[in-house]
């Protein structure tokens, strides 16, 4: 909930506040008391409003109340301050069709409907809930924002099974994978995970040969990565970021959005440069890319790549194949399908 929709429904509760009296009473010009069902209601859901605005503006409400009881309680606060109603004689409800919240325009029939509108508006903006979009969970709050959003090793990959084909040839292969903690082993090696789901340290190994991989990060809702280096010298990378970009050397750099995933990215090098963006649908769970689009210059010679994504609950499709995933954004099953291969993976996980 913003500010602005915070100070919206106060600015309203101060206009209701002006025409309300001690006696529970509303005032017309010239001193004459009124009771109308407009600015009763007007009172009402201003000062309702108010309320669950603060609530909303802590995070309170949001974070630990579904949207159909977040109403209810919106509802219930609105009574509260209202408890007068049960004085007012029955006969006084409702009795003039003129306006009590004629802020400009004097008090008439046409400008109580226009209070009547201005009081369901009010009350929306202070406790209406923003729709998201794909799969909702009940432990995932709804309505997240990015400044609620935060990763995390939610489901743990303990098993992966491949088949590939290509011209002349093709293998089959299950990879299974054991836990301890954040620590990821298996056959050929070993991943360290941070709780934020990113690795921290990659351990591989084969007959004469091994590598330990040391990743670092400045983290917050998700992580950035600084540095990765290799015990034997291989790898030696650093970055810088401003903001949500991220820099390695001069040329070669990242965009990130709020949730941690890839916007764009280029490079460049004698005679060529790369460049790609991405489009993203995003809730508060995950991102669902809805378009990837590349550009490659080599020597003067451009050439373009687009891909518009279809979306069918979790299910992402393309012209060649597509990804399914679980609610949490881990893909469980991958397909793709061309002229030259075929490549079919499925996932498994034991997820929180």
């Amino acid at each position: 909930m913003t500010s602005t929709k915070m100070e919206m429904a106060l600015e309203l509760a101060l206009l209701a506040r002006d025409f309300w009296d001690d006696t529970g009473t509303l005032s017309e010009p010239g001193g004459a008391e009124r009771v109308s069902l407009s600015g009763v209601l007007f009172y009402w859901f201003s000062i309702g409003g108010v309320v669950c605005s603060g609530l909303d503006s802590y995070g309170g409400l949001e974070r630990f109340v579904p949207y159909t009881i977040k109403v209810g309680l919106c509802l219930f606060i609105c009574v509260l301050p209202c408890k007068k109603l049960s004085k007012i004689q029955n006969n006084a409800i409702g009795v003039s069709n003129e306006c009590l919240v004629g802020i400009q325009g004097g008090y008439s029939a046409e400008n109580n409907n226009k209070g009547v509108v201005m009081i369901v508006f009010a009350f929306l903006m202070a406790c209406a809930e923003k729709e998201t979009t794909g799969s909702e969970l009940e432990d995932v709050p709804e309505n997240t924002t990015p400044t609620d959003f935060e990763r995390s090793l939610r489901c743990r990959l303990t098993e992966l099974s491949v088949d590939q084909e290509w011209d002349g040839g093709g293998e089959a292969y299950t990879t299974y994978y054991t836990w301890d903690g954040n620590v990821q082993s298996f056959d050929t090696g070993r991943y360290t995970y941070n709780d934020y789901g990113y690795v921290t340290e990659s351990y591989l190994f084969q007959e004469g040969w091994e590598q330990t991989t040391n990743y670092t990060y400045n983290c917050d809702s998700w992580c950035k990565t600084l540095s990765i280096v290799s015990d034997d010298g291989a790898i030696d990378l650093e970055y810088t970021w401003d903001g949500n970009t991220q820099y390695q050397e001069n040329s070669r750099y990242w965009e990130y959005n709020d949730y941690g995933y890839m916007t764009y990215m280029f490079d460049e090098g004698a005679g060529w440069e790369n460049s790609a963006s991405y489009e993203y649908d995003c809730d508060g769970t995950w991102c669902r890319l809805m378009s990837y689009t590349a550009v490659q210059v080599i020597e003067g010679e451009r050439e373009n790549t687009s891909i518009e994504y279809l979306w069918e609950g979790n299910r992402q499709s393309w012209d060649q194949g597509y990804y399914e995933y679980n609610d949490f954004g881990y893909p469980i099953e991958y397909f793709e399908e061309n002229e030259y291969s075929r490549n079919w993976y499925r996932y498994t996980y034991d997820c929180e």
